[in-house]
């Protein structure tokens, strides 16, 4: 290539989606003209590469490469897609054991703590009962003190996390914000 052959940048290939824009095209011409001849065919190569780069996520490949396994392999494309919808089913499934395990893990943890602080109330009333006022006396004010205190911690927690939920979605007024 010598100075004096354009380099121009056209279109970013037939596996492209988009072409490149006329604009761009003439100042990426303008830029690639201005560089050492030795560098015009890597930087246009460069150029190329990076615009015809496209990102695409998700559970299933880019519908041009399903299209390219069908080619390849007839019904591959159905298989792709059954694959991606057995995966979805079983991480609905997995989500719903989690759930479920971790809805009866709480209802035990709150049935044992009920069991406990009833026996702890209830070896009060014994030592009351047998003579011990004091300390039957002290273990059911604790045990009752114990369980409106995280009664109430819980309740505070509560009212926290949905007044941080609400400050998410509304923002403040002008009389909050001075």
């Amino acid at each position: 290539m010598t100075d004096d052959t354009p380099v121009s940048i056209e279109g970013n290939g037939e596996n492209s989606l988009d072409p490149i824009p006329e604009e761009v095209s003439k100042v990426l011409d303008t830029i690639i003209e201005k560089l050492p001849e030795e560098e015009r065919d890597v930087t246009r190569a460069f150029l190329l590469s990076k615009m015809s780069l496209e990102h695409f996520s998700g559970p299933i490949p880019h519908p041009r490469i399903i299209r390219e396994y069908e080619e390849v392999l007839p019904g591959s494309a159905n298989r792709i897609l059954q694959m991606a919808e057995n995966q979805q089913s079983h991480r609905h499934k997995m989500e719903s054991l989690v759930i479920g395990s971790d809805i009866v893990m709480e209802r035990l943890g709150l049935i044992a703590a009920l069991v406990i602080s009833m026996a702890i109330v209830l070896g009060g009333i014994y030592l009351i009962g047998s003579g011990k006022d004091i300390a039957g006396f002290a273990m059911v004010i604790l045990q009752v003190a114990g369980v409106a205190g995280v009664f109430l911690y819980n309740q505070r927690q509560k009212q926290a996390e949905l007044k941080e939920r609400q400050e998410e979605v509304e923002p403040p007024t002008a009389d909050e914000t001075r």
